[in-house]
């Protein structure tokens, strides 16, 4: 999970099985001695276990004999175990290796357009395809049938998504239906990675509505029950303040497409820094100040204000 504050906008939220999977893979270590040195040390015991034979069938005594047989079992497992091991090494490394070639001789994938003008950029395959099997998980939207109104900062941020991401689907007339409940995100954003797909909740909270007798909305937690059902689905959530939205839109977008060209990377690309653009998250006292003064009209286009 990357959320810088939870006292600020935006919000970043990446889900663990996400974070997990741009983990590059640990060097191996080999805890056994090489294996020539085990099979010379293995004869050596032969040896010892077959003089204990010779022993026991020259003085006639059969205790020897049952002890070289001991000797030969453990022998045995010991071969067996350390052979396992080997094995279970030589494939670790194999995929370290893999790893390090794909890190260090990046490929180019797929091209993005910002704005008119098409990008390349490397990825590192290994990750991107642990990536792709981690998005296997994700909870998949559908196309709702439920009238919902649509706020002008939504339909205005999807506007100046689709030049951002015209690569990408942005739509918001879509519900996800978790085991209990279901939610309507404000912009749905789908990626492909590999052969399946990265699914993004973009959210754009207001401190209030304009609505009588209404009262502060998305103060602090209150959205974090929300948060919690979408990333355990394997979404990312990005959550901007509608202040944002408008003030900062071109930085807003940049973000979105720098968290899908890290992931379409595998890590390689980075997120875009958004300290420059960081407003405070309100709390609900704050929010009725915020409405008193009629905040939002410092920031919406004229025809919106209230």
């Amino acid at each position: 999970m990357i959320d810088k504050c939870k006292y600020t906008y935006p919000k970043v939220i990446i889900p663990t099985t996400i974070t997990n999977a741009l983990l590059p893979p640990k060097e191996p270590i080999c805890n056994n001695p090489p294996f020539p040195i085990v099979i010379k040390n293995a004869v050596f015991v032969c040896l010892i276990a077959l003089f204990f034979i010779a022993f026991g069938i020259l003085i006639g005594n059969a205790v020897p004999i049952i002890i070289s047989g001991f000797i030969f079992i453990l022998l045995y497992h010991n071969i067996k175990k350390v052979k396992s091991e080997k094995k279970i090494y030589e494939k670790a490394y194999a995929v370290y290796k893999l790893y390090l070639n794909d890190a260090f001789q990046p490929r180019s994938t797929v091209s993005y357009t910002r704005n008119g003008k098409h990008e390349l950029f490397d990825a590192n395959l290994y990750i991107v395809n642990k990536i792709d099997e981690s998005l296997k998980q994700a909870v998949v939207p559908r196309i709702t049938t439920k009238k919902s109104k649509r706020g002008h900062s939504e339909l205005y941020f999807k506007r100046k998504l689709l030049k951002y991401l015209n690569l990408e689907f942005v739509d918001n007339e879509y519900e996800v239906r978790f085991s209990d409940v279901t939610y309507y995100p404000d912009i749905v954003i789908s990626s492909k990675v590999g052969i399946n797909t990265l699914y993004i909740d973009v959210e754009i909270d207001e401190p209030y509505s304009f609505s009588l007798h209404s009262r502060p909305i998305h103060h602090i937690e209150t959205d974090d029950l929300r948060n919690r059902y979408f990333e355990n689905g394997n979404w990312i959530i990005v959550r901007f303040s509608e202040e944002q939205v408008y003030k900062f839109t071109d930085e807003c977008c940049e973000l979105i497409l720098s968290i899908i060209k890290h992931i379409n990377s595998g890590g390689l690309e980075r997120i875009f820094d958004y300290d420059g653009i960081k407003v405070p998250h309100w709390s609900y006292n704050q929010g009725l100040k915020m409405q008193a003064d009629n905040y939002r009209s410092s920031y919406l286009p004229k025809a919106y204000k209230i």
